[in-house]
């Protein structure tokens, strides 16, 4: 179970992936769409973080994999 704060989403080889920030490891998840099996609206809101940009995020990836410098 995962408290997830949805960012972006893509598509990559004709499938969607879900790009959210994880709530308890404060790091950037990319979850594919399909393997999602149950969804659960908290009512609760977060503030996207202003300077967040999918480009960069995905300038030094291998397919969907994020890897830092």
């Amino acid at each position: 179970t995962y408290t997830l704060h949805p960012y972006h989403i893509m598509q990559y080889q004709m499938r969607w992936y879900l790009l959210a920030k994880d709530d308890f490891k404060k790091n950037m998840r990319t979850l594919a769409l399909e393997r999602i099996s149950d969804l659960k609206d908290t009512g609760a809101s977060f503030v996207r973080d202003i300077n967040f940009d999918p480009s960069h995020h995905f300038k030094y990836t291998f397919g969907i994999t994020h890897s830092k410098d």
